[in-house]
């Protein structure tokens, strides 16, 4: 019996780990793609890796984000650093952002204010009178609608005719989490036969009338302290 030439062993070796990686290749190939663009139920997310995705290939020059929140403080978490990049780009690409917050301190709005320096006209950020430091003798009767806002937060796009193209809507978000829980993401194709659509543009409509418009001068102001620390 005629002895196994060992000569031929490293040739073996690196045939069988080709066709093992050609293999995985092949089956990872096969796999179905993220499918950004349809309608989905996600039971947890994140702005940044799972709405920026989808967004991204939706926003247009002209269109409008309207962005609700609690706190304001996701762009310190650990994608806060691609969240900021995404609003930067889309506002580079004449998208007008409205960023809502009922209850946050200014103090660690830093990454937020910077935006609303460099895009005044674009970056609208609203907070609550009482925040900025003044007189808002209608808090307690406005309160119930700021509180509908601190966990439940329907991100809503509208194309330049103010019609909506998609919603991001985060049943519950629990304030300073990075995480929401129970996310419909609702595409284009899908928005007008929303029925929830009408309620919630009403709903976002109404907060943003009861907020404030944070100017650049003001947002310059609130930074004075954070420089200063």
């Amino acid at each position: 019996m005629e002895s196994f030439n060992t000569e031929y062993v490293p040739i073996l070796v690196f045939c069988f780990v080709g066709f093992i990686t050609f293999g995985y290749a092949y089956i990872v190939g096969r796999q179905p793609a993220n499918n950004f663009n349809k309608s989905a139920r996600l039971s947890e997310a994140t702005v940044a890796r799972q709405l920026v995705p989808r967004f991204d290939e939706l926003i247009e020059l002209g269109d409008i984000l309207t962005i609700p929140g609690c706190d304001g403080t996701y762009y310190k978490s650990a994608g806060g650093a691609m969240w900021l990049a995404a609003l930067q780009d889309w506002l580079d690409r004449g998208c007008t952002i409205q960023y809502l917050l009922v209850d946050t301190d200014p103090a660690d709005l830093g990454g937020i204010l910077n935006l609303v320096q460099h895009f005044p006209e674009t970056f609208v950020l609203k907070l609550p009178a009482h925040i900025l430091g003044e007189d808002d003798p209608d808090f307690l009767t406005n309160l119930g609608v700021f509180n509908e806002f601190r966990s439940f937060h329907p991100v809503i796009l509208f194309d330049s005719e103010k019609k909506p193209k998609a919603l991001w809507l985060e049943h519950f978000h629990e304030e300073h989490s990075h995480i929401a829980r129970e996310v419909d993401y609702v595409a284009p194709q899908d928005i007008e036969t929303d029925l929830r659509m009408p309620q919630l543009v009403q709903r976002l409509s109404r907060l943003t009338k009861l907020l404030v418009h944070v100017s650049p001068n003001t947002a310059k102001n609130l930074m004075s302290p954070l420089k200063a620390a």
